[in-house]
């Protein structure tokens, strides 16, 4: 028999490496002494749903997935019912007179050999939810306890990897969304001035090498005096800093700004560029890109910056004093700065680079 504690590092290794997921399923079903074996993962507000499943009949499966039985499923409708990581068998959500009688059941589960399952939800979230089974056939349903207790070790190790697999699945949306984000030039590098990645705009950019390039992997430019420049700006790390960077072809020089990078990308900072050589974004549409700001937010950055006071600014803007500061408050923490005064020195540093570089 597979040995458990060797299956459970199996799971761990699979949370970094998703081709091991069937063997950690196969192994599972083998240990727990069940035909099938699987996770499934609905994503609530997409309406949709993927697994991983050991050990399901091609027809259960195409029925599942493709006849739609998996919004029909009666363990998976009542699993909200029961607390987190707490292992159940189906019989306690569906006794067994109930389940004889479901389409579910004639139609899908007995066909195939399947009567019942083991399971548990292994993580539940507003956006997600994944659940863990051991499905049994008629010839095993004595052995129950085996299968609880298989189901027991392996909650916790499952729990952890899926967490760490989700979280991976949500950085990889990020990135692929910032990726195709054709609006800003945008490079992702490390305060060395190592590059981790750059959008496909950004890319073309630097590969002119005209003012700013990528040498030996990391982000330079042509100029030495700005290479300088650019390297104690990257160093400092300051999420609003900027410095203009010439270009020996004689175009207007580009503008490097600075912001925080998402956690787990492998890097320090997201470097925007900013190119007077073609449309220029205003300086509200800069802050909403490097810093996250709602389109109301950078409105009211803007108009603070132009000198009004925030009641100035919520009249201008229509809307109330107490939405300026519950506004203002988020956008404090957006651009790390703590007063009024810092705002508006950040907001015009970016409008005074902008200048300098002819962008309107």
């Amino acid at each position: 028999m597979t040995d458990l504690s060797h299956l459970i590092t199996l799971v761990y290794q699979a949370a970094t490496d998703q081709s091991l997921w069937p063997e950690v399923m196969a192994q599972a079903a083998q240990i727990a002494a069940v035909p099938a074996c699987g996770v499934k993962v609905i994503y609530r507000r997409q309406g949709a749903m993927r697994q991983t499943w050991h050990g399901l009949p091609d027809g259960f499966e195409r029925g599942y997935i493709d006849g739609g039985f998996w919004r029909d499923d009666p363990w998976s409708a009542m699993v909200d019912r029961i607390g987190l990581q707490t292992i159940f068998p189906g019989s306690d959500l569906v006794p067994n007179r109930e389940l004889v009688r479901l389409p579910f059941y004639n139609d899908l589960c007995r066909p195939h050999g399947l009567h019942d399952v083991v399971g548990t939800a292994l993580i539940r979230t507003p956006e997600v939810e994944v659940t863990f089974g051991l499905m049994r056939s008629l010839d095993e349903v004595k052995n129950e306890q085996h299968v609880i207790d298989v189901a027991r070790q392996m909650v916790a190790p499952l729990a952890a990897a899926w967490g760490i697999e989700l979280t991976r699945e949500a950085v990889e949306a990020d990135r692929r969304a910032a990726l195709a984000t054709g609006g800003m030039l945008t490079v992702w590098a490390r305060r060395d001035g190592r590059v981790s990645l750059a959008n496909a705009a950004a890319e073309a950019l630097l590969a002119r090498g005209d003012g700013l390039l990528v040498r030996d992997g990391a982000l330079t430019c042509a100029d030495h005096r700005d290479a300088e420049a650019l390297r104690a700006l990257l160093a400092g790390g300051h999420p609003g800093g900027s410095v203009a960077v010439a270009r020996p072809s004689g175009a207007r020089p580009l503008v490097v700004l600075l912001a925080s990078a998402p956690p787990a990308w492998g890097a320090d900072l997201t470097v925007y560029l900013v190119d007077p050589e073609q449309r220029a974004a205003p300086v509200g549409a800069v802050l909403e890109h490097a810093f996250g700001l709602t389109p109301a937010e950078a409105r009211l950055a803007v108009a603070l910056a132009e000198g009004l006071t925030p009641q100035e600014a919520a009249e201008r803007l229509g809307v109330r004093i107490s939405t300026v500061r519950t506004q203002l408050a988020q956008i404090y923490a957006k651009t790390d700065t703590r007063r009024q005064a810092e705002l508006v020195a950040l907001v015009a540093r970016l409008a005074a680079q902008r200048a300098r570089v002819g962008a309107p």
